[in-house]
């Protein structure tokens, strides 16, 4: 920041600080004594102002500086703009950074939540009514005989029972395996992409995944596998394809994660939602994909 010379009235400094302005001249004027002291900004500038400063002194009554007044406003307002945009969609980092990782990630925090108030509230799978039988994809019984409504209760309204499923565990190591594993995953995936977009991609594994389970083997099913898998899939992919992003997982935990999907899929540890796992994984990874597949055609 330099002085690049004097005026003698404010009216004329500021008239000359509004036409530099127009010229893309960031100028202060500045009282001192009886004459008012120009400062450039910049210093890559400072030629430039000189010369205009020198000709405006030779005619500061021209109608140009007359007129450049209103040009500057707008300029000013157009800047305070911007400013304003820039407050807005400003991330103060060092706060978000201190703030508990369960009040950053709320979505995945009321997921846990709920899940484990379901386990409470169910004994673990144990009670079928009428809890299981309100978030199941569809309100089945075994009392008097096996029946299943099928899909007819969401063609009706019960457009919840697409996505509750996932809130149903049976047993301790189920509900457990699955917490913990949607801690680590869902949080580092809502914190990088934000509540919003981390619901709706929950939505869509969680929604897919039910379905495909219930066209396999009926409403008798429940859990967060699906999803876990679904977030695994994604964070994966889009580790490996878009590294950049932040993404990552260690090659330990593909290996656990696919081992821990083959050993289900053999029925070695019971009766398993596979279809799900295996909608849930498919899904996640296309949409980890997709970011890459979308820059790679545009």
């Amino acid at each position: 920041m330099r002085v690049i010379g004097t005026l003698t009235q404010g009216d004329l400094a500021r008239r000359f600080r509004d036409y530099a302005l127009t010229q893309g001249i960031e100028l202060m004027v500045e009282s001192e004594d009886e004459a008012w002291s120009v400062w450039v900004y910049e210093e890559d500038q400072i030629e430039q102002a000189t010369d205009e400063l020198a000709r405006f002194n030779e005619d500061p009554d021209n109608q140009r500086y007359a007129q450049a007044d209103q040009a500057a406003e707008e300029l000013r307002k157009e800047a305070e703009k911007r400013e304003e945009m820039l407050r807005k969609n400003q991330i103060d980092v060092r706060a978000r950074w201190e703030r508990p990782m369960w009040q950053q990630c709320q979505v995945t925090t009321a997921m846990i939540a709920i899940s484990v108030l379901v386990a409470i509230t169910t004994n673990i799978g144990e009670k079928h009514e009428p809890v299981i039988k309100l978030l199941s994809i569809s309100p089945y019984q075994f009392e008097g005989g096996y029946s299943d409504p099928g899909l007819e209760p969401i063609l009706q309204g019960q457009i919840w029972r697409p996505l509750t499923p996932i809130f149903i565990h049976f047993g301790i190591m189920h509900v457990l395996f699955n917490m913990l594993w949607l801690r680590d995953l869902g949080m580092n995936i809502e914190f990088r992409i934000g509540g919003l977009r981390y619901t709706l991609l929950v939505l869509a594994i969680a929604v897919s995944s039910n379905f495909a389970q219930y066209l396999s083997t009926g409403p008798t099913f429940g859990g967060m596998s699906g999803v876990v898998f679904g977030l695994f899939g994604y964070i994966w992919m889009r580790g490996r394809l878009e590294p950049e992003s932040g993404f990552y997982i260690h090659p330990n935990i593909v290996f656990l994660m696919i081992a821990w999907f083959v050993i289900c899929m053999t029925g070695a540890v019971g009766h398993i939602a596979n279809v799900a796992h295996g909608g849930g994984l498919a899904v996640g990874m296309l949409l980890g994909a997709a970011p890459s597949l979308r820059k790679r055609i545009a």
